[in-house]
């Protein structure tokens, strides 16, 4: 589970796996995303980049947190 946090909120997302550390990716390193990717997830990344020799997709924080405040809290859904 990733936890990504801004603006108030927080959203959890679950990943196959996290690699060690942190990578630092310029922005001239970023690719575009794979053609055939479908829009729901390319929604939520904002590219591509090869970190360490590996492709990783990199997780566009802000549009997750923009969908994560328009669904219902776990709160809400509890009191119906």
């Amino acid at each position: 589970m990733l936890v990504v946090s801004g603006d108030g909120l927080s959203a959890g997302i679950g990943v196959d796996s996290v690699g060690e550390g942190v990578a630092e990716v310029s922005a001239a390193g970023v690719e575009a995303l794979p053609a055939g990717l479908s829009s729901q997830a390319a929604a939520f990344l904002a590219g591509t980049a090869v970190v360490a020799g590996t492709p990783v997709a990199l997780l566009d924080v802000p549009a997750v947190l923009q969908a994560r405040s328009t669904l219902p809290s776990a709160r809400s859904r509890s009191a119906s």
